[in-house]
């Protein structure tokens, strides 16, 4: 028999949609530290887990330890360290506004509180980098690498390949050789895109799509602005950002607003923006733009 808390809970799911289940678990969930490191509030599943599709990161069997040392991660588990020590609010009230100087507001809330910075941050997975690296650069374009393990290398293209590109300051290109494979569900594919919101001003991954399917390498291209000196990558910089995705097709609609359109978007603006404190009011509104 069902406790008193059992039945209200069952009441209340039976009561909501399936969109309205989805929007409670992303608020239940980004309200949670756990949350933060380990969940994409945006990517809240419900159905049976047999039906979920899968991503797998791999090694060869020499590189097992990898396993422990630098495995990926979801991305929220590299949440940028200046992200996390930044305040969340400035409190800049003027003297003009109706409500205490002290309250947190959304007028006054740092980036740290942008829903769709959180959300990107919290999205797929982080490859991080497998072991150090020392670089040393030259004036001519040309570089020499060192690792502990001569089977983790760094390649590069040909410079004809690149060099029409308008990547000026990056004048030199490194495939990092990874050791990892991914392995996406049957019709996924993902995005490969760099670390962007950890600033490392002197490189940069250059983004692609993989269709991971079919090919289930992850090595990393990158472009490098230093052009002469050494640098040092340490184990565990974050890399590569995963994006995994269903591949399909979508039917591009371009029009004036309908009286549908309409409604919804005022259904918004009463529902999702009548709170002044919190940064995740819209996503309270079932078929909420996101």
């Amino acid at each position: 028999m069902d406790s008193p808390v059992e039945s209200r809970i069952k009441d209340i799911r039976d009561s909501l949609s399936h969109e309205e289940i989805q929007c409670l678990a992303a608020r239940l969930l980004t309200e949670t530290e756990e949350a933060k490191d380990d969940t994409c509030p945006v990517s809240v599943e419900i159905e049976d887990s047999k039906a979920k599709p899968v991503i797998e990161f791999f090694v060869e069997h020499q590189h097992r330890s990898l396993l422990e040392l630098a495995p990926p991660a979801p991305a929220g588990k590299f949440y940028p360290q200046w992200m996390r020590s930044m305040d969340s609010y400035y409190h800049n009230v003027t003297q003009f506004q109706a409500y205490p100087p002290d309250l947190k507001t959304r007028q006054n809330a740092t980036i740290k509180m942008c829903p769709g910075i959180n959300d990107y941050l919290r999205t797929g997975y982080v490859i991080p980098l497998w072991c150090d690296f020392a670089i040393t650069f030259r004036k001519d374009g040309s570089f020499q690498w060192q690792s502990p393990n001569d089977e983790f290398q760094i390649q590069s293209h040909p410079r004809e390949q690149y060099d029409k590109m308008p990547n000026a300051g990056f004048p030199t290109e490194l495939k990092f050789v990874s050791p990892w494979y991914c392995r996406t569900s049957p019709g996924y594919s993902m995005r490969a895109l760099p670390c962007y919101y950890h600033f490392d001003h002197l490189w940069s991954v250059l983004p692609g799509v993989v269709h991971s399917d079919q090919n289930h390498t992850t090595h990393i291209n990158t472009l490098f602005e230093v052009e002469e000196g050494q640098i040092i990558l340490p184990r565990g910089t974050p890399m590569m950002h995963i994006v995994p995705f269903r591949r399909e097709k979508y039917e591009l609609d371009i029009h004036v607003a309908s009286k549908e359109d309409v409604d919804l978007i005022d259904r918004y603006r009463a529902e999702g923006l009548r709170f002044i404190s919190g940064n995740d009011g819209y996503k309270t509104v079932p078929g909420h733009f996101s």
